[in-house]
Formats: structure tokens, sequence, C-alpha cells
């Protein structure tokens, strides 16, 4: 290893954008930043840290070597935007550079994916804006800073994985249909910068439903960001932030937001966040 002490930066992101599950998401200008240092951890490894490391070694066909991990910054954690990817990817790269790069850009991205388990977080991190992806394949976009996520981030957290046991098994072909008509047409309102254009798209039959009876008013937050000025609101990857794209009046939205969660007991902050476009970089 030819540093001592590496450190990479990765935005937190938004998955699924209501329509889009599995398969949209954007990158988020909040960052963590992960630091990996060449030695000896001086208590064992969290599990997703030891198990990125692995994972990279393997791949690199490299014997493992020992390293720490630190991690400093403003994503919160099992709130929906995307902590778990922010630390594999920052462990993923960093070992990457202290080994010269064996992986290529498409290797070391293809085992996040695999590692994250679903591309949406994925993707959006590794390349900075807006991405529609499958687990093998990806086409991204830039967002223009005009475009805000008025977020609202509730104390409470939700682990993905249990929320994913609060999702049907089978859904209707009706059901399925409207969402892959909303997912088609909210990437092409990313695509060409019809950001007006989201209004009304931003809704889901598979499992937003689901997700949102477990945060207290919901709906009432919705309702009020809509009022407010908002496009489109939408629960963030699994929950518990809740996110409003705006074009216009974005503080009187994030407001608007905050009295509602207070209305229904949920405490929570806002942020005011705009795309990433850069996607994770090495400092």
């Amino acid at each position: 290893m030819a540093a001592e002490k590496i450190s990479v930066q990765v935005p937190a992101t938004t998955s699924n954008l209501a329509a889009g599950f599995d398969c949209l998401g954007c990158a988020l200008n909040l960052h963590n930043v992960v630091t990996v240092t060449a030695a000896k951890p001086t208590r064992p490894l969290p599990d997703m840290f030891a198990a990125t490391g692995q994972a990279f070694f393997n791949a690199a066909g490299l014997e493992p070597l020992p390293f720490r991990v630190a991690i400093k910054g403003e994503v919160p954690m099992s709130r929906g935007l995307g902590s778990s990817v922010t630390v594999r990817l920052g462990i993923l790269a960093a070992l990457n550079e202290f080994a010269g790069q064996v992986l290529d850009a498409a290797q070391l991205l293809q085992l996040l994916v695999d590692l994250e388990g679903h591309p949406d977080n994925a993707v959006p991190a590794f390349t900075g804006g807006f991405a529609v992806c499958s687990h093998t394949r990806a086409m991204t976009t830039p967002v223009k800073p005009r475009l805000k996520f008025v977020c609202l981030i509730p104390e409470t957290v939700v682990e993905t994985d249990a929320s994913r046991k609060v999702l049907p098994k089978k859904v209707s072909l009706g059901d399925a249909t409207v969402n892959l008509q909303h997912s088609a047409l909210i990437t092409a309102a990313f695509f060409t910068e019809r950001y007006q254009d989201l209004k009304g798209l931003l809704q889901d039959t598979l499992h937003q439903q689901y997700r949102a009876q477990h945060i207290p008013g919901c709906q009432a937050i919705f309702d009020a960001a809509l009022e407010a000025g908002a496009i489109a609101p939408f629960v963030s990857g699994s929950g518990s932030t809740l996110i409003a794209l705006s074009l216009k009046n974005h503080e009187a939205v994030a407001k608007a937001m905050r009295l509602a969660a207070k209305a229904h007991g949920l405490k929570a902050k806002t942020k005011i966040l705009q795309a990433d476009n850069r996607g994770f970089r090495v400092l």
C-alpha cells in the first residue's frame, strides 16, 4: 500500500423517487467523508465494513490487508438517504486507491451495486446526478440547481431490510402498469430538464403507501408541501425522510412540512438540498 490514509467524499442519495422502485435515484449535496487508514484496527470492524473490505480484496485478487475506517459527515443513518452506500463506496474507493486502482470504474461500480443489492442508491452516489438503472446498466444526467429537494428528516430511523418486509409479495397488473408509466415519464422529465412536468408523477402503487404507514402524518406532510408550492412529494428510499421537489418557495415548503410534522407528533428537521452532479471523489 502506497499511502497511510485516504479519504473519500461520497454524496447522500435519494432513491425510488416514488414510482421508480429500485431503478431511479439522485445524488444530493449532503456528504460523508470516509477515511481509511492502512493499519490494524484497534477493535473489530463492524460487519458491513469488514464484508466490504473482503469483497474488494476478493474482486481485486489480493490478500486481505488490515485497515481502519473513520466516518465524518452529515448523512444521517437509516433515514432513506443512502448512508450505507456512502460507507461502502468510501471503503471500496479508498482500498482501490491503496491498491493502485486495480479495479476500473465499471468494475468498482458493479461491486458496489452487488454489495448494496440494488442500484438506485449505488449508481448516483458513484456518478452523481440523476440515474436510471438496472443491476447491470445505468444512464445518468446532471440535474440543474434550480430544482431543490426539500427534505424533512425525522428523528425516527427505518432499516431498509425491515421496511421491505411490509411490502406485498404480489401486485396487480394495473398497479405495475401505473408505476411503469410514471417511472418512464419521471426519467424523461429529468433528462429533458422539464422539472415542472414532474407534478403529479411521483405517485406509486408498489411500496410507498406501505412505508408511509410507519411515518406519522405522512400524507398530511405531503399535502402541506403541495399547498406551499412544491411540485411533488415522496418517501425517500425506505424512509423515514420525506422529500418535496420544488422550483420556488423552498423555505415556505420546508416550513409547511415542519409544521405538519409537528402537528402529528413527528420530531424532524428540514434541509433544502440540490443535486450533487460530481459523485464520489477521493480527497
